[in-house]
Protein backbone atom coordinates (compact mmCIF):
# COMPACT_ATOMS: atom_id res chain seq x y z
CA UNK A 1 0.00 0.00 0.00
CA UNK A 2 3.10 2.26 1.05
CA UNK A 3 4.40 1.78 -2.41
CA UNK A 4 1.45 2.29 -4.18
CA UNK A 5 0.46 5.44 -3.22
CA UNK A 6 4.47 7.12 -3.12
CA UNK A 7 4.30 6.00 -7.04
CA UNK A 8 1.00 7.62 -7.22
CA UNK A 9 2.47 10.81 -5.65
CA UNK A 10 5.07 10.81 -7.96
CA UNK A 11 2.92 10.88 -10.54
CA UNK A 12 0.97 14.13 -9.59
CA UNK A 13 4.66 16.01 -9.40
CA UNK A 14 4.57 18.12 -12.18
CA UNK A 15 1.01 17.76 -13.37
CA UNK A 16 -0.25 21.08 -12.80
CA UNK A 17 2.13 21.99 -15.66
CA UNK A 18 2.72 19.17 -17.66
CA UNK A 19 0.42 15.95 -18.59
CA UNK A 20 1.21 12.91 -17.72
CA UNK A 21 2.22 11.25 -21.14
CA UNK A 22 2.92 7.82 -21.56
CA UNK A 23 6.07 6.07 -20.77
CA UNK A 24 6.86 3.65 -23.22
CA UNK A 25 7.94 5.16 -27.28
CA UNK A 26 9.15 8.49 -25.61
CA UNK A 27 11.54 10.65 -28.23
CA UNK A 28 14.18 12.51 -26.70
CA UNK A 29 15.29 15.75 -28.68
CA UNK A 30 18.36 15.17 -30.77
CA UNK A 31 21.36 16.91 -30.28
CA UNK A 32 22.56 18.23 -33.42
CA UNK A 33 24.44 21.15 -32.20
CA UNK A 34 28.59 20.48 -32.13
CA UNK A 35 30.83 23.07 -30.91
CA UNK A 36 34.27 22.98 -28.97
CA UNK A 37 35.52 24.85 -25.90
CA UNK A 38 39.13 25.56 -25.14
CA UNK A 39 41.38 23.07 -26.21
CA UNK A 40 40.68 19.25 -26.16
CA UNK A 41 42.17 17.47 -24.01
CA UNK A 42 44.07 20.10 -21.51
CA UNK A 43 45.86 18.76 -19.03
CA UNK A 44 45.60 22.47 -16.95
CA UNK A 45 45.43 22.23 -13.30
CA UNK A 46 44.03 24.21 -11.15
CA UNK A 47 45.19 25.22 -7.45
CA UNK A 48 42.26 26.90 -6.09
CA UNK A 49 41.36 26.09 -2.66
CA UNK A 50 37.96 26.30 -1.55
CA UNK A 51 37.33 28.34 1.55
CA UNK A 52 34.20 26.49 2.61
CA UNK A 53 36.46 23.60 3.14
CA UNK A 54 37.52 25.00 6.26
CA UNK A 55 34.27 23.82 7.80
CA UNK A 56 35.42 20.19 7.57
CA UNK A 57 37.42 21.11 10.79
CA UNK A 58 34.69 21.40 13.17
CA UNK A 59 34.44 17.28 12.36
CA UNK A 60 36.26 15.04 13.93
CA UNK A 61 38.94 14.02 11.56
CA UNK A 62 39.49 10.38 12.52
CA UNK A 63 40.26 9.22 9.54
CA UNK A 64 44.03 10.45 8.17
CA UNK A 65 44.10 10.61 4.53
CA UNK A 66 46.81 7.67 3.31
CA UNK A 67 50.00 9.15 1.66
CA UNK A 68 49.38 7.04 -1.24
CA UNK A 69 45.86 6.84 -3.60
CA UNK A 70 45.47 3.14 -3.64
CA UNK A 71 42.11 3.38 -5.57
CA UNK A 72 43.59 1.37 -8.31
CA UNK A 73 44.72 -1.56 -6.89
CA UNK A 74 41.41 -1.89 -4.61
CA UNK A 75 39.34 -1.65 -7.86
CA UNK A 76 41.60 -4.16 -9.55
CA UNK A 77 42.42 -1.60 -12.42
CA UNK A 78 45.78 -2.27 -14.26
CA UNK A 79 47.47 -0.59 -17.61
CA UNK A 80 45.23 -3.18 -19.38
CA UNK A 81 41.52 -2.86 -18.05
CA UNK A 82 40.44 -1.13 -21.06
CA UNK A 83 38.33 -3.52 -22.72
CA UNK A 84 35.37 -2.48 -23.63
CA UNK A 85 32.71 -5.47 -24.66
CA UNK A 86 30.56 -5.59 -27.66
CA UNK A 87 28.63 -8.36 -27.09
CA UNK A 88 27.11 -10.95 -25.18
CA UNK A 89 27.44 -14.57 -25.40
CA UNK A 90 24.25 -14.73 -27.35
CA UNK A 91 25.41 -12.50 -30.07
CA UNK A 92 23.54 -9.30 -28.49
CA UNK A 93 24.90 -6.40 -26.60
CA UNK A 94 25.44 -6.60 -23.03
CA UNK A 95 23.48 -3.71 -20.64
CA UNK A 96 22.45 -3.07 -17.55
CA UNK A 97 19.05 -4.54 -16.25
CA UNK A 98 16.11 -2.74 -16.70
CA UNK A 99 12.95 -2.90 -14.12
CA UNK A 100 9.52 -1.24 -14.67
CA UNK A 101 8.50 0.71 -11.64
CA UNK A 102 4.39 0.53 -12.88
CA UNK A 103 4.18 -2.79 -10.60
CA UNK A 104 4.48 -0.51 -7.84
CA UNK A 105 0.59 0.37 -8.44
CA UNK A 106 -0.49 -3.36 -8.31
CA UNK A 107 -0.86 -5.99 -5.82
CA UNK A 108 1.84 -7.19 -3.11
CA UNK A 109 3.19 -9.49 -5.29
CA UNK A 110 4.11 -7.05 -7.71
CA UNK A 111 5.46 -4.80 -5.37
CA UNK A 112 7.76 -8.02 -4.03
CA UNK A 113 9.08 -8.48 -7.57
CA UNK A 114 9.81 -4.94 -7.95
CA UNK A 115 11.80 -5.40 -4.68
CA UNK A 116 13.36 -8.28 -5.71
CA UNK A 117 14.76 -7.35 -8.86
CA UNK A 118 16.30 -4.12 -7.72
CA UNK A 119 18.02 -6.15 -5.14
CA UNK A 120 19.51 -7.86 -7.57
CA UNK A 121 20.29 -5.49 -9.66
CA UNK A 122 22.33 -3.70 -6.86
CA UNK A 123 23.95 -6.68 -5.45
CA UNK A 124 25.13 -7.46 -9.37
CA UNK A 125 25.43 -4.37 -11.44
CA UNK A 126 25.11 -1.38 -8.66
CA UNK A 127 23.61 0.26 -11.77
CA UNK A 128 20.15 -0.59 -12.89
CA UNK A 129 17.31 1.68 -15.50
CA UNK A 130 13.80 1.84 -14.29
CA UNK A 131 11.23 2.80 -16.84
CA UNK A 132 7.08 2.94 -15.60
CA UNK A 133 8.35 5.46 -13.41
CA UNK A 134 5.27 7.98 -14.01
CA UNK A 135 7.73 11.21 -14.15
CA UNK A 136 5.67 13.35 -17.34
CA UNK A 137 7.92 13.26 -20.42
CA UNK A 138 7.38 17.18 -20.87
CA UNK A 139 9.11 17.43 -17.41
CA UNK A 140 12.21 15.63 -18.66
CA UNK A 141 11.72 17.40 -22.64
CA UNK A 142 11.03 20.85 -20.71
CA UNK A 143 14.64 20.39 -18.67
CA UNK A 144 16.47 19.40 -21.41
CA UNK A 145 15.69 22.21 -23.35
CA UNK A 146 16.37 24.78 -21.00
CA UNK A 147 19.86 22.94 -20.17
CA UNK A 148 20.74 23.22 -24.04
CA UNK A 149 19.50 26.64 -23.87
CA UNK A 150 21.95 27.96 -21.01
CA UNK A 151 25.15 26.06 -21.93
CA UNK A 152 25.02 27.25 -25.54
CA UNK A 153 25.17 30.88 -24.24
CA UNK A 154 28.65 32.92 -24.57
CA UNK A 155 30.58 31.77 -21.55
CA UNK A 156 30.84 35.21 -20.20
CA UNK A 157 27.33 34.98 -19.69
CA UNK A 158 27.78 31.68 -17.60
CA UNK A 159 30.85 33.22 -15.74
CA UNK A 160 28.04 35.21 -13.94
CA UNK A 161 26.78 32.17 -11.98
CA UNK A 162 30.56 30.55 -11.70
CA UNK A 163 31.67 28.19 -8.78
CA UNK A 164 33.78 30.35 -6.91
CA UNK A 165 36.09 29.83 -3.22
CA UNK A 166 33.36 29.60 -1.34
CA UNK A 167 30.29 28.29 -3.19
CA UNK A 168 29.83 24.97 -4.52
CA UNK A 169 27.09 25.63 -6.66
CA UNK A 170 26.59 27.01 -10.28
CA UNK A 171 28.32 26.81 -13.59
CA UNK A 172 31.99 25.05 -13.78
CA UNK A 173 33.89 23.70 -16.48
CA UNK A 174 37.23 23.02 -15.01
CA UNK A 175 36.14 19.66 -12.80
CA UNK A 176 39.05 17.22 -11.40
CA UNK A 177 37.94 13.35 -11.45
CA UNK A 178 40.59 11.10 -9.90
CA UNK A 179 43.60 14.12 -10.43
CA UNK A 180 42.34 14.79 -13.73
CA UNK A 181 40.87 17.18 -15.44
CA UNK A 182 37.14 16.78 -16.96
CA UNK A 183 36.07 17.29 -20.51
CA UNK A 184 33.11 19.20 -19.65
CA UNK A 185 31.10 22.08 -18.49
CA UNK A 186 28.69 21.66 -15.76
CA UNK A 187 26.29 23.34 -13.83
CA UNK A 188 24.90 22.39 -9.97
CA UNK A 189 22.30 23.70 -7.53
CA UNK A 190 20.92 21.78 -4.64
CA UNK A 191 18.26 21.88 -1.68
CA UNK A 192 16.90 24.32 -0.66
CA UNK A 193 15.84 24.00 3.23
CA UNK A 194 13.44 26.91 3.45
CA UNK A 195 11.75 27.79 0.23
CA UNK A 196 9.94 30.41 1.35
CA UNK A 197 13.14 32.54 1.90
CA UNK A 198 15.58 33.66 -1.07
CA UNK A 199 18.43 31.64 -2.07
CA UNK A 200 20.86 33.81 -0.47
CA UNK A 201 19.32 34.10 2.48
CA UNK A 202 21.40 32.62 5.15
CA UNK A 203 19.28 30.19 6.06
CA UNK A 204 19.80 28.86 3.02
CA UNK A 205 23.61 28.40 3.01
CA UNK A 206 24.98 25.51 3.64
CA UNK A 207 28.13 23.41 3.22
CA UNK A 208 27.52 23.42 -0.71
CA UNK A 209 27.07 27.36 -0.35
CA UNK A 210 23.96 28.47 -1.64
CA UNK A 211 22.06 28.35 -5.06
CA UNK A 212 22.88 30.99 -7.94
CA UNK A 213 20.51 30.89 -11.27
CA UNK A 214 21.57 33.05 -14.50
CA UNK A 215 19.12 35.60 -15.70
CA UNK A 216 19.26 33.80 -18.89
CA UNK A 217 16.87 31.04 -19.96
CA UNK A 218 13.97 33.12 -17.86
CA UNK A 219 12.78 30.12 -17.26
CA UNK A 220 15.89 27.76 -16.08
CA UNK A 221 15.25 28.32 -12.41
CA UNK A 222 11.50 27.36 -12.64
CA UNK A 223 11.83 24.57 -14.62
CA UNK A 224 14.80 22.71 -13.09
CA UNK A 225 13.10 22.91 -9.78
CA UNK A 226 10.45 21.23 -11.06
CA UNK A 227 12.41 18.57 -12.24
CA UNK A 228 14.50 18.46 -8.87
CA UNK A 229 11.18 17.59 -7.08
CA UNK A 230 10.28 14.84 -9.52
CA UNK A 231 13.78 12.85 -9.28
CA UNK A 232 13.50 13.70 -5.88
CA UNK A 233 10.14 11.80 -5.13
CA UNK A 234 11.86 8.82 -6.78
CA UNK A 235 14.85 8.82 -4.99
CA UNK A 236 12.55 8.82 -1.77
CA UNK A 237 10.99 5.84 -3.09
CA UNK A 238 13.75 3.87 -4.59
CA UNK A 239 15.88 4.33 -0.87
CA UNK A 240 12.73 2.65 0.91
CA UNK A 241 13.07 -0.09 -1.54
CA UNK A 242 16.66 -0.55 -1.35
CA UNK A 243 15.52 -0.73 2.79
CA UNK A 244 13.71 -3.59 2.31
CA UNK A 245 15.91 -5.54 -0.28
CA UNK A 246 18.38 -5.34 2.36
CA UNK A 247 16.02 -6.57 4.84
CA UNK A 248 15.43 -3.89 6.74
CA UNK A 249 12.28 -1.64 7.53
CA UNK A 250 11.26 0.81 4.86
CA UNK A 251 12.34 3.32 7.24
CA UNK A 252 15.40 2.42 7.87
CA UNK A 253 16.57 5.35 6.45
CA UNK A 254 14.36 7.86 6.91
CA UNK A 255 15.53 9.74 9.54
CA UNK A 256 19.41 10.24 7.78
CA UNK A 257 17.78 11.43 4.82
CA UNK A 258 15.50 14.31 6.60
CA UNK A 259 17.81 17.14 6.04
CA UNK A 260 18.91 16.22 2.88
CA UNK A 261 21.44 17.50 1.37
CA UNK A 262 21.27 16.24 -2.46
CA UNK A 263 21.76 17.94 -5.68
CA UNK A 264 21.03 18.22 -9.29
CA UNK A 265 23.80 18.44 -11.61
CA UNK A 266 23.33 19.30 -16.16
CA UNK A 267 26.28 18.35 -17.68
CA UNK A 268 27.27 19.32 -21.06
CA UNK A 269 29.74 17.62 -23.17
CA UNK A 270 31.83 19.42 -25.97
CA UNK A 271 32.28 17.31 -29.06
CA UNK A 272 36.45 16.84 -28.90
CA UNK A 273 38.54 16.12 -31.83
CA UNK A 274 40.62 13.09 -29.89
CA UNK A 275 38.45 10.14 -28.99
CA UNK A 276 40.83 8.92 -26.27
CA UNK A 277 40.11 11.84 -23.73
CA UNK A 278 37.59 11.03 -21.58
CA UNK A 279 34.43 13.22 -20.35
CA UNK A 280 34.52 12.06 -16.84
CA UNK A 281 37.29 9.94 -15.83
CA UNK A 282 36.43 6.32 -14.04
CA UNK A 283 35.21 7.06 -10.64
CA UNK A 284 32.27 5.92 -7.83
CA UNK A 285 29.78 8.29 -6.60
CA UNK A 286 29.92 9.67 -3.15
CA UNK A 287 26.70 9.58 -2.05
CA UNK A 288 23.88 7.39 -1.76
CA UNK A 289 21.65 7.14 -4.75
CA UNK A 290 22.68 8.71 -8.40
CA UNK A 291 19.37 9.01 -10.78
CA UNK A 292 20.36 9.83 -14.18
CA UNK A 293 18.60 10.83 -17.60
CA UNK A 294 20.95 10.81 -20.41
CA UNK A 295 19.96 11.90 -23.68
CA UNK A 296 20.36 9.70 -27.02
CA UNK A 297 24.20 10.22 -27.67
CA UNK A 298 25.65 6.87 -25.89
CA UNK A 299 28.96 7.45 -23.64
CA UNK A 300 28.07 6.33 -20.46
CA UNK A 301 30.45 3.26 -19.75
CA UNK A 302 30.01 0.84 -16.12
CA UNK A 303 33.07 -1.57 -15.17
CA UNK A 304 31.76 -4.63 -14.52
CA UNK A 305 33.27 -8.32 -14.14
CA UNK A 306 36.82 -6.62 -15.80
CA UNK A 307 35.42 -5.29 -18.72
CA UNK A 308 33.95 -1.88 -19.74
CA UNK A 309 30.07 -1.94 -20.58
CA UNK A 310 28.29 0.52 -22.69
CA UNK A 311 25.22 1.91 -21.08
CA UNK A 312 22.69 2.02 -23.75
CA UNK A 313 20.44 5.31 -23.88
CA UNK A 314 16.87 4.09 -23.56
CA UNK A 315 14.20 6.55 -24.59
CA UNK A 316 12.06 7.43 -21.19
CA UNK A 317 14.29 5.63 -19.13
CA UNK A 318 16.41 6.56 -15.55
CA UNK A 319 19.88 5.41 -14.69
CA UNK A 320 20.40 4.36 -11.06
CA UNK A 321 23.24 3.64 -10.06
CA UNK A 322 23.99 2.83 -5.74
CA UNK A 323 26.79 5.40 -4.02
CA UNK A 324 29.19 4.60 -1.37
CA UNK A 325 27.18 5.67 1.20
CA UNK A 326 25.09 2.83 0.05
CA UNK A 327 27.93 0.50 -0.34
CA UNK A 328 28.62 1.33 3.37
CA UNK A 329 25.11 0.90 4.42
CA UNK A 330 24.07 -2.29 2.79
CA UNK A 331 27.77 -2.89 4.56
CA UNK A 332 29.42 -4.29 0.90
CA UNK A 333 25.71 -6.40 -0.23
CA UNK A 334 25.72 -3.62 -2.54
CA UNK A 335 29.14 -2.01 -4.17
CA UNK A 336 29.36 1.24 -5.48
CA UNK A 337 30.16 0.73 -9.51
CA UNK A 338 32.96 2.21 -11.44
CA UNK A 339 31.91 3.78 -14.20
CA UNK A 340 33.12 6.85 -16.70
CA UNK A 341 31.47 8.85 -19.65
CA UNK A 342 33.43 8.41 -23.10
CA UNK A 343 34.07 11.76 -25.37
CA UNK A 344 32.30 12.04 -28.50
CA UNK A 345 34.09 13.67 -31.85
CA UNK A 346 30.90 14.50 -33.68
CA UNK A 347 27.77 14.98 -31.14
CA UNK A 348 27.50 16.95 -28.11
CA UNK A 349 25.89 15.47 -25.21
CA UNK A 350 23.83 16.57 -22.10
CA UNK A 351 23.09 14.46 -19.03
CA UNK A 352 21.21 14.99 -15.86
CA UNK A 353 22.49 13.00 -12.85
CA UNK A 354 20.90 13.76 -9.79
CA UNK A 355 22.55 12.69 -6.38
CA UNK A 356 20.53 11.76 -3.19
CA UNK A 357 22.46 12.69 -0.60
CA UNK A 358 22.46 12.18 3.50
CA UNK A 359 21.87 14.82 6.13
CA UNK A 360 25.57 16.81 6.77
CA UNK A 361 25.22 15.10 10.45
CA UNK A 362 24.46 11.48 9.06
CA UNK A 363 26.31 8.83 9.93
CA UNK A 364 26.37 6.32 7.39
CA UNK A 365 26.04 2.80 9.22
CA UNK A 366 25.92 -0.96 8.10
CA UNK A 367 22.14 -1.80 8.26
CA UNK A 368 21.51 -4.37 11.48
CA UNK A 369 22.07 -8.22 10.25
CA UNK A 370 23.60 -11.27 11.25
CA UNK A 371 26.94 -9.87 8.96
CA UNK A 372 29.30 -8.07 11.38
CA UNK A 373 29.71 -4.76 10.47
CA UNK A 374 32.33 -3.60 8.06
CA UNK A 375 32.70 -0.43 8.51
CA UNK A 376 32.95 2.38 11.13
CA UNK A 377 30.41 5.14 10.77
CA UNK A 378 31.31 7.38 7.96
CA UNK A 379 30.23 10.84 9.25
CA UNK A 380 28.99 12.31 5.22
CA UNK A 381 29.71 15.73 5.89
CA UNK A 382 33.26 14.98 6.57
CA UNK A 383 33.47 12.26 3.61
CA UNK A 384 31.94 15.25 1.25
CA UNK A 385 34.19 18.19 2.21
CA UNK A 386 37.40 15.66 1.76
CA UNK A 387 35.89 14.32 -1.37
CA UNK A 388 34.96 17.71 -2.55
CA UNK A 389 38.32 18.89 -1.88
CA UNK A 390 39.90 16.81 -4.94
CA UNK A 391 37.33 18.16 -7.77
CA UNK A 392 38.94 21.45 -8.40
CA UNK A 393 42.74 20.10 -8.21
CA UNK A 394 45.00 17.67 -7.99
CA UNK A 395 45.11 17.03 -4.29
CA UNK A 396 47.22 13.58 -4.92
CA UNK A 397 44.84 11.65 -2.41
CA UNK A 398 41.31 11.19 -2.41
CA UNK A 399 39.07 10.05 0.79
CA UNK A 400 37.64 6.56 0.14
CA UNK A 401 35.43 4.33 1.83
CA UNK A 402 37.73 1.34 2.11
CA UNK A 403 39.32 4.14 4.83
CA UNK A 404 36.70 3.55 7.19
CA UNK A 405 37.05 -0.68 6.99
CA UNK A 406 37.19 -2.38 10.38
Amino acid sequence: IFFRFMFRALQSVGRAQSPITHQWGMRWRTTTNMRTVGRCGSSNKFGRRHQWMQMKNSFSDSTPTPEIDRDAHFWGLTSNSNKVSKATSKGGPIDIPTIDLSALAGDADQVNRVTQDIHQACQEWGFFKVVGHGIPDAVIQDTYAVTRDFFLQPKDVKQKVKRSEDNARGWFDDEFTKQTRDWKEGFDFGHKPHPELDDEHPDNRCMDGCNRWPATPPQFKGQLQQYYDTVHHLAVILTEIIAVGLGGDKSFFKDKFDKHTSFLRLNYYPTCSDSKTLGVNPHKDAGFLTILSQDSVAALQVFHDGEWINVQPEPGAFIINVGDMCQVMSNDVYLAPLHRVLSNTSKDRISMPFFYNPNYDADAVPIPSSVAPKYRPVNWGEFRSKRFEGDYSDKGTEVQITHYLL
